[in-house]
């Protein structure tokens, strides 16, 4: 019997990369926003933030490296699961994008 746990699925190997991210919802006042990585793949990142995005936004992520040499990793991605943390006491919010695009 073949296993198909989401793991065993998955294209591409995650990452743990935990640093801040700054992102822009596409269509809204174009505002920066704030959130935390917590892992990326080659074809999507989850973070967390205290903005409610919902499932079907489009997002522009840019993650900054701790290197000067390096430069930022910039990507469109779309909003594809949320949820809420409930540890928390201010609403935080775990965000998953699937990339649609980066550079």
């Amino acid at each position: 019997m073949v296993d198909n746990t989401l793991d065993e699925r998955r294209r591409h190997v995650r990452m743990r990369i935990d640093t801040f991210v700054t992102f822009t919802i596409a269509g809204r006042d174009g505002q920066n926003h704030k959130g935390e990585s917590h892992n990326l793949s080659a074809d999507g990142l989850r973070m967390s933030t205290d903005v409610p995005l919902e499932v079907g936004d489009e997002i522009h992520v840019t993650l900054n490296s701790n290197d000067a040499r390096l430069p930022p990793f910039l990507a469109k991605g779309v909003v594809v699961r949320r949820e809420t943390s409930p540890q928390t006491v201010h609403p935080l919010y775990d965000v998953s994008l699937s990339f649609t695009e980066t550079q």
